[in-house]
């Protein structure tokens, strides 16, 4: 029994302290690396997120600048079109039925004008006869 707890001694001390010692080593080294690689992975992450939240930042200004010019055009374009109406309007109510209402777009305020021309051209027409 003595020869075997001898034997245990020289194994735990000799060679297999020698292997623990060695996969210790190699395990810390493990480690090492593997944090080494988080806090890489990390910066790289968070480059990644910066890059996409400018990203979408730059696209969501563009998409409102867009959004906004478009309201402004679709806004004159309709505001011109009323203007030409009132001023139809305005021309026919002061008496004169000799004015040329230009229709210039195609749409509803179009369709008004239109009517506009029409009227004042029966208007001048009634006029006319009298």
């Amino acid at each position: 029994m003595e020869n075997s707890n001898n034997r245990a001694f020289e194994l735990s001390a000799g060679r297999v302290r020698e292997l623990l010692d060695e996969a210790e080593t190699v395990m810390a080294s493990i480690e090492e690396k593997n944090e080494e690689d988080l806090v890489r992975d990390k910066m790289a992450s968070d480059e990644n997120y910066n890059n996409a939240r400018n990203m979408l930042l730059l696209l969501a200004g563009i998409s409102i600048f867009f959004g906004v010019m478009v309201a402004m055009w679709i806004t004159l374009s309709i505001n011109r079109s009323i203007s030409a109406a009132v001023l139809a309007t305005k021309t026919v109510a002061s008496g004169d039925l000799t004015s040329d209402v230009e229709i210039t777009s195609r749409d509803e305020t179009g369709d008004l004008l239109g009517h506009m021309k029409e009227m004042v051209e029966r208007g001048c027409v009634r006029w006319s006869r009298m």
